[in-house]
């Protein structure tokens, strides 16, 4: 019993010099600094601003990325469905972000909250992707008709012939 509450108090002395130790050079680092109380307030916003604008442009961008490699490994599929299965896939992806933020399920983030302000980002990434991939399909299609694109195809008697 003696020497457990002989090492209790060595732990608790030393992690109070540690908690003093730091505190005091918290204090002294607020005293050095010769910023105003409200220029330091207006960097610590910006700061925080910054990173909350860049956490909006990851979610667009990674909406716009879940689209795209979406409709690219189904390239064996018709474009219609794969540009829907991509939103789909990005927009059950954001959802599922944003409920995990709200349950606090993400270990690597533990400040993390939903936001209204990220799903709109994913659906504004979402709806960037099928505009830059409709505009890719028509200007392919258009490509393909003005070079006078034309597809082979085999007769029954193996010769190849122009359709």
């Amino acid at each position: 019993m003696g020497a457990s509450s002989e090492c209790l108090s060595m732990v608790s002395t030393a992690c109070g010099r540690q908690l003093t130790s730091s505190i005091t050079h918290g204090i002294v680092a607020l005293f050095h600094d010769k910023r105003s109380h409200r220029e330091r307030i207006y960097s610590t916003y910006q700061l925080q601003e910054l990173a909350h604008e860049r956490d909006k442009v990851e979610h667009f961008l990674a909406s716009v990325v879940i689209v795209i490699f979406v409709y690219a490994v189904m390239w064996r599929r018709h474009a219609g469905l794969r540009l829907v299965a991509g939103t789909l896939v990005a927009a059950f992806l954001g959802c599922m972000k944003e409920a995990g933020d709200s349950l606090s399920l993400w270990p690597w983030c533990p400040p993390c909250a939903a936001d209204a302000e990220d799903l709109i980002a994913d659906g504004l990434g979402v709806l960037a992707a099928v505009i830059l991939l409709l505009s890719w399909n028509l200007c392919a299609v258009a490509l393909r008709r003005s070079t006078g694109y034309r597809t082979l195809r085999s007769p029954p008697d193996g010769e190849l012939a122009e359709v």
